[in-house]
């Protein structure tokens, strides 16, 4: 589809306001022949085509509500990204006369999503826009609203023969066969992988079913290669204790476990419950990458980097401050994507080392390797230093 040409482009073009190419296009007011003629001739050599729907939005003025359906943001950070999208959508409609209204309910909780429904039909909105996640009230709500006449867009669950205007999302089957294709890269013939569902109402849930089946599917094609597939589902995700005895009973009943898909944007809950010395072996494939997650990943880093310059301030008493940057590079080089820096204030001193690779563990272990190496040296230096001065001093009392 081409790019949409806008008066502004047009104005640019010809040398003129846009207020100009508005009276052309709208034929009101004075334009003079000849700069009337260039105008067109421009708006034809472009491909100008004016927005009708806008346009008929713009001159009837009339209000057209438009409810809108999420799981609350603020108990599950994956939806605070959509809320936003709609959000602005809705400052753009805005002067059409369009109104938004957020109708929230706990991610968990159909019977408190068939309210939030309940609460939306007696609304009568003019549109529905809905995160369809409980099959049977979410069958109910499309029903209702083809009953009244209400379009309805449904958002990151499909729900299969719908009555819907459209669908927005990606597709969960082949979701679920691409993370298999993922997952199966870091895999030996032989090894055990594990679906895990860390959710609730899975039963309900059709996007997840069509994920776990996508991923059983691919790996039931794989040849050349045997891939032992597992599914759990554990809904005690939010309790940290649970979850490391959970996955430590895992990895003692399943010693050939290797990998793990979790379905939705919890993956990085997961990571924590595993132990430090699995956690560089064992491949995970997630979902959603949200800020939740980067904190927790971010705290991993944070804590590997530190136990790691633990061992130079054993080393060395006198460190006043340590600042370590961790980056990610845009590099054709992926082996050297993953930079670590290092700046050390010493007495007297600045050290500083920095160290790029493929994986950003090794980048770290080898920043700290050449800073090692520099901390040593400048002890070496000081002892010298004190040393020499003492002999001096001690000459000189002499």
């Amino acid at each position: 589809m081409s790019e949409q040409i806008r008066i502004k482009d047009i104005a640019e073009r010809v040398g003129v306001s846009s207020g100009t190419i508005d009276r052309v296009i709208h034929k009101r007011g004075h334009v003079s022949a000849a700069l009337r003629e260039k105008i067109e001739r421009v708006m034809e050599e472009m491909g100008y085509e004016p927005n009708i729907a806008a346009r008929s939005l713009a001159n009837n003025r009339k209000t057209l509500s438009i409810a809108v359906i999420l799981p609350d943001y603020r108990t599950d950070a994956y939806w605070e990204q959509p809320k936003e999208g709609v959000e602005r959508a809705a400052e753009m409609v805005r002067h059409y006369g369009a109104t938004v209204d957020f109708y929230y309910f706990p991610i968990f909780e159909p019977k408190l999503f068939l309210t939030s429904v309940n609460k939306v039909l007696d609304a009568q909105p003019g549109a529905v826009l809905v995160a369809p996640i409980f099959l049977a009230e979410a069958q109910y709500l499309m029903a209702e609203c083809a009953k009244r006449n209400i379009p309805v867009v449904s958002i990151n669950t499909q729900i299969e023969d719908a009555e819907e205007l459209s669908y927005i999302g990606q597709d969960s089957y082949q979701s679920g066969v691409l993370a298999g294709r993922l997952l199966n890269f870091g895999l030996s013939d032989g090894d055990h992988a594990m679906l895990i569902n860390l959710d609730k109402e899975v039963a309900t849930a059709r996007h997840l079913q069509e994920k776990e089946r996508g991923f059983k599917d691919f790996f039931e094609g794989v040849e050349k290669k045997s891939v032992v597939i597992h599914t759990a589902i554990l809904e005690d995700f939010e309790d940290p204790d649970k979850m490391r005895s959970w996955v430590a009973t895992q990895m003692e009943q399943i010693p050939q476990l290797k990998g793990f898909f979790v379905t939705n944007s919890r993956a990085f809950k997961l990571v924590e419950a595993l132990p430090e010395s699995l956690q560089r072996k064992i491949k995970i494939v997630g979902f959603d990458l949200i800020d939740y997650t980067d904190t927790a990943n971010s705290a991993f880093y944070r804590d590997y980097v530190t136990s790691k310059l633990d061992r130079i301030t054993r080393h060395f008493d006198q460190v006043v401050d340590v600042k370590v940057l961790l980056t990610v590079e845009k590099q054709k080089e992926k082996e050297k994507r993953q930079r670590a820096e290092c700046n050390i204030h010493v007495k007297g001193s600045d050290l500083f080392a920095e160290s790029a690779h493929a994986d950003l563990y090794a980048a770290v272990d080898e920043l700290v390797d050449k800073l090692d190496r520099q901390v040593v040296r400048h002890k070496d230096r000081v002892q010298d230093h004190h040393h020499e001065s003492a002999k001096r001093q001690d000459a000189a009392t002499l």
